[in-house]
């Protein structure tokens, strides 16, 4: 992978490997300090989007992607509830996602995959757990703390596979690891509404996994993790050096609740970087949920701010960005919500 850094395990005589991080990675992380401007809103599309068949009562739609042949993945994070669809707009008025009956992503240890988000990259689709606690209960339960992988090849799908391997990794990251919990006795063990971690942004580029987290995003400067794709499945956690981790800088909203961090809530990968959808961090309890669109380049860079959205549905929160088509001067999204039945998807227009 491009950019890595070099780090070092050092075994202890009990046989626990230690991740050593390079004094300046300990020190702190690589933070884009450029403020976010304030933009425009998004330019939404005419045509009244809906989920055809078996995902039309949802309201836990949480990651979606898309392989170019049009065989697309579809994730929750409520149980282990996933789903294949495809997308049909050959009625402009009334373009649909058609879902095929509802699968079951692999155990690992337990029914709850929180899985936050998907992705798709040269011939793989990919999902990923929210690698945190529960929100209600702030229970620890290993199966939240998995990434998944399926080939699909010459219109074939292969076998799903899984890996626990990020957890050790991602525990070590400063910034990160105060805030990570690996067990029921982790004094680090906190829930979403205390800022413990929750991922909920994936996107996979040549190779490449970008990893985003809606918290911590203390200030609203989220975090990006980059890891190789190949390395989470093919090797154990002391196989996996991650670039030196990001803090993005989003900002925050404001409104009758007064100011709130934003966080990552999903990514999508584009020909020129990554596209970010921006959310509270927190959870929005009462208060109305708001949704941004920034660009990013990648290491080492500032992200843009492009638009943000004007939220039409009460209760919905936007979760969800899939990227229908790109262009010189503008991107093609589909925001897909949570927390109202079939996401209540929406098509925005987005320049660059």
């Amino acid at each position: 992978m491009a950019g890595k850094i070099l780090t070092r395990l050092r075994v202890t005589r009990r046989g626990r490997s230690i991740l050593m991080l390079p004094a300046w990675v300990l020190l702190a992380s690589q933070i884009a300090q450029s403020a976010p401007s304030a933009q425009a809103a998004c330019e939404r599309v005419s045509g009244s989007w809906s989920f055809g068949d078996h995902a039309e009562k949802d309201k836990d739609l949480s990651g979606a992607a898309c392989a170019p042949d049009g065989r697309c993945l579809l994730v929750s994070d409520e149980d282990r509830k996933a789903w294949w669809f495809r997308i049909d707009r050959r009625d402009a008025s009334a373009p649909r996602l058609v879902a095929d009956k509802p699968f079951d992503l692999p155990k690992q240890g337990g029914d709850e995959a929180d899985a936050e988000a998907a992705a798709f990259d040269r011939g793989w689709f990919y999902a990923i757990g929210s690698h945190g606690t529960s929100r209600r209960g702030n229970e620890f339960q290993k199966s939240r703390y998995a990434v998944y992988r399926i080939a699909w090849r010459d219109g074939r799908l292969g076998e799903w596979e899984a890996s626990r391997s990020l957890s050790e990794v991602l525990s070590k990251i400063p910034g990160i690891a105060e805030n990570f919990c690996l067990g029921k006795s982790d004094a680090s063990c906190k829930s979403l509404q205390d800022g413990g971690v929750n991922i909920e942004g994936l996107a996979v580029r040549d190779g490449t996994m970008y990893i985003g987290f809606r918290a911590p995003a203390p200030g609203g400067r989220a975090f990006v993790v980059q890891v190789n794709a190949r390395d989470v499945f093919d090797g154990g956690a002391d196989t996996i050096t991650p670039n030196p981790p990001q803090q993005i800088n989003l900002g925050k909203d404001r409104g009758e609740w007064g100011e709130r961090d934003l966080g990552i809530r999903d990514m999508a990968a584009v020909s020129d970087g990554l596209l970010i959808l921006a959310g509270p961090s927190l959870p929005e309890g009462d208060h109305e949920s708001s949704g941004r669109v920034f660009h990013w380049k990648g290491q080492g860079e500032a992200a843009t701010e492009l638009c943000h959205m004007q939220i039409e549905k009460p209760g919905a929160k936007p979760e969800v960005l899939l990227k229908l088509g790109e262009s010189e001067s503008e991107y093609r999204l589909l925001i897909i919500h949570d927390g109202v039945a079939g996401g209540a998807p929406v098509e925005y227009r987005v320049r660059k």
